[in-house]
């Protein structure tokens, strides 16, 4: 039974393989296309070599990114299944001390953990506040991530946008060039053949300009779209990542939380019972009926809880519903 629920828990560590497939397929199709169109690839390429040795310096940036931010994912997700192990099933204090294994987005999670494991020498408990601090900071760090590779993702649509722009330039101020020669032509101040030479000549210019336009625009675009791919593959990794790793610390903090209540129950228990074998028979009714009436207090105070919180739930389930 702790093998299923270890897996409902937590996904193993090998789950994210299947996002490390996803992206090889989406660099291996790219591949393809660029083999298939080398000679069109080779024509914008060389249309601006700057710009667009730019767009594919910031692309393979990004690639690298995206896989370094899955390979983090991965780390952590294999610490929250070791973590799972130990905190759920062992209950081994000394494992969690002496584990070892790099974590990222869990990293501060361990470290409370630790120190507290060293300060009382038990597995420590993580109050409800605690665990929802933690769910926020990994939600920041997720967000941080996602910020980042749409920056770069953006980042080669503005690459692609400014070297359209310089292409345009080039092409207006080689066209306003040839056009001043050209009335020159037109008035007899020059030769109309001069004229018409020094307009095939020059055609280049403005040619030039437009390839660089139309080239840089494709391969910002081209590349935007591919990195795209392999960040939306990241972002169900991470949302994967996300949802297993709050599960967890809600119910390991519930846990806590019960565990707590039995640890409490069963001292007061105890203290009953070391009183009644120092004291008479006749005080030992009361200890036990305080003890009772404890208990019984924490079992009224945990269903008015979820007593409230279903109440809550209902009137905000009866507020989307409603018309107005």
């Amino acid at each position: 039974m702790s093998e299923i629920m270890h897996a409902v828990r937590v996904k193993s560590p090998d789950y994210m393989n299947r996002y490390y497939r996803r992206m090889y397929t989406v660099l291996a199709g790219t591949g393809v296309v660029l083999f298939l169109a080398r000679d069109t690839v080779s024509h914008v390429v060389q249309s601006n070599i700057i710009m667009n040795g730019m767009i594919a310096t910031v692309f393979m940036v990004g690639v690298s990114i995206c896989f370094r931010n899955l390979y983090r994912l991965k780390c952590d997700l294999r610490a929250l299944c070791d973590l799972d192990t130990i905190l759920f099933e062992s209950r081994d204090a000394q494992a969690l001390l002496n584990y070892k294994h790099k974590m990222f987005i869990m990293g501060d999670l361990y470290k409370s953990l630790e120190n507290s494991t060293k300060e009382t020498g038990e597995i420590p408990e993580i109050p409800t506040p605690v665990a929802r601090s933690m769910v926020n900071i990994a939600n920041n760090r997720f967000d941080e991530r996602r910020i980042r590779i749409s920056y770069f993702v953006n980042l080669l649509i503005y690459l692609g946008l400014l070297g359209t722009f310089i292409g345009l330039s080039a092409t207006v101020g080689s066209i306003s060039g040839m056009i001043s020669n050209l009335s020159m032509g037109l008035t007899g101040e020059q030769e109309i053949t001069e004229t018409l030479i020094f307009l095939i000549k020059h055609l280049e210019q403005p040619l030039a300009g437009m390839g660089t336009a139309f080239g840089t625009s494709l391969t910002g675009l081209a590349s935007s779209v591919v990195l795209g791919a392999l960040a939306m593959s990241v972002n169900k990794a991470a949302t994967l990542f996300s949802n297993s790793y709050s599960n967890w610390i809600y119910e390991y903090a519930m846990t806590s939380f019960t565990a707590g209540i039995e640890k409490h129950s069963n001292k007061q228990q105890g203290n009953s019972e070391s009183s009644s074998a120092s004291h008479s028979p006749a005080h030992s009714p009361s200890h036990s009926a305080e003890s009772e009436q404890a208990l019984v207090n924490i079992e009224q105070h945990l269903q008015n809880l979820l007593s409230n919180q279903q109440a809550h739930t209902e009137n905000l389930t009866n507020t989307a519903l409603s018309p107005g």
